[in-house]
């Protein structure tokens, strides 16, 4: 967490930075106060440096759809909402765990290359709704829905083409406020899980430059 805060109060220093500096001659960038929409897509993996003794787990599928709007250049605030699924084994014990999450994205960019490139800093919170099946051997339990918070961190590069076409790479990772996230308990810690997207924005509206 400490390394989490320095990177963000590092990150807000650069941008105090380059809204003075930047905010005129940004012509590839998106018009500010624009809206934009976008469906993000990638693979998730149970476990994150926050959680000991993660056992065996698989990479899966994982998507989202987002609605934004840039409050400035380089700062968006927007929803998102998707899903997917969490495997893992251990002790002979097989989980697989169907998830729906969602909830409030808070985004941090600076812009580069007259507006063509951001990189970006993006903060997540919100909660899942999780339906985990525990395996062992022919027989297997499914437990009943689970609600849980969520919150995390994500860092990427977006580039952009004619104002209003984005492409995202993003990479982070999600902690949600319990152990049971795939219903196999392992320590004290958390579970959490890690991500790697892509993604395609469409920006509109937005005042005159």
């Amino acid at each position: 967490m400490k390394r989490i805060l320095a990177l963000l109060s590092l990150l807000l220093c650069v941008l105090a930075v380059d809204a003075a500096g930047q905010m005129r001659g940004l012509r590839n960038a998106p018009r500010e106060r624009s809206w934009r929409i976008g469906i993000e897509g990638g693979i998730v993996t149970l476990g994150g440096e926050l959680t000991r003794n993660t056992g065996d787990h698989f990479p899966t599928p994982y998507g989202n759809i987002e609605l934004a709007h840039m409050l400035h250049r380089n700062v968006v605030v927007g929803l998102y909402g998707g899903g997917g699924r969490l495997l893992s084994r251990e002790d002979g014990l097989e989980s697989d765990a169907v998830f729906l999450g969602g909830g409030i994205l808070v985004e941090l960019r600076i812009a580069l290359a007259r507006g063509s490139v951001f990189p970006l800093l993006q903060l997540r919170g919100g909660g899942l709704l999780l339906s985990p099946e525990i395996r062992a051997n022919t027989h297997s339990v499914t437990h009943d829905q689970i609600r849980h918070m969520s919150y995390g961190i994500a860092a990427g590069i977006e580039a952009v083409s004619w104002r209003h076409i984005g492409i995202r790479l993003l990479a982070g990772v999600t902690y949600t406020t319990t152990d049971n996230l795939d219903a196999i308990i392992r320590g004290d810690d958390n579970d959490g899980f890690s991500f790697g997207t892509v993604s395609l924005h469409y920006y509109f509206g937005g005042g005159r430059r």
